[in-house]
């Protein structure tokens, strides 16, 4: 069951981003052979890079917009960066490009984290399904869902944007 949510899980994020090559290019599990660790206390960060090749105008719209950030950790490709860190159990992934601009922000979480609007959304046309999983994906203007609901028999995914139901993709378990 695990296997057929995660591979669940990866369909959602091929489905969801077949334009946009940024959630495929930074790896957090890939251990880089550089490691660097910055500040003390609560105020730390691990980076595969140095801390001055990560863009310094990434770095500030970072610091200001998740000022709650801990242990984040840096990664740079030749397309961008990301900053990936774990708050409150949601696993956040933050993605600039070369120049340091916002690019995308993907949040990974369970159905606690769902506000109330969108539980009761799955819950009416899904009723006897459980939520395993929700992607947020937030690009600066918009924010989108890619919901995966399961029961005994199948395993849904779907999209939610305006608080509509679109692209639901059905698989049997």
């Amino acid at each position: 069951m695990k296997n057929l949510i995660f591979c669940a899980g990866i369909l959602c994020l091929i489905i969801f981003f077949p334009q946009n090559n940024y959630a495929q290019l930074f790896d957090a599990s890939v251990k880089s052979q550089n490691e660097f660790n910055y500040g003390s206390g609560n105020s730390t960060f691990e980076s595969n890079v140095r801390l001055n090749e990560i863009n310094t105008r990434a770095f500030r719209h970072f610091l200001k917009n998740y000022p709650k950030a801990e242990n984040e950790k840096w990664f740079i490709n030749p397309k961008g960066s990301c900053a990936v860190f774990e708050s409150d159990s949601v696993l956040n992934k933050i993605f600039y490009n070369k120049k340091g601009v916002f690019v995308l922000a993907i949040k990974y979480y369970n159905e606690s984290g769902l506000n109330e609007i969108l539980k009761n959304i799955v819950h009416t046309f899904f009723p006897a399904y459980a939520t395993k999983t929700v992607v947020e994906l937030y690009d600066g203007r918009l924010t989108s869902y890619e919901i995966c609901v399961v029961n005994n028999e199948q395993t849904k995914m779907f999209e939610v944007n305006n608080n509509e139901i679109s692209n639901v993709r059905e698989l049997k378990n």
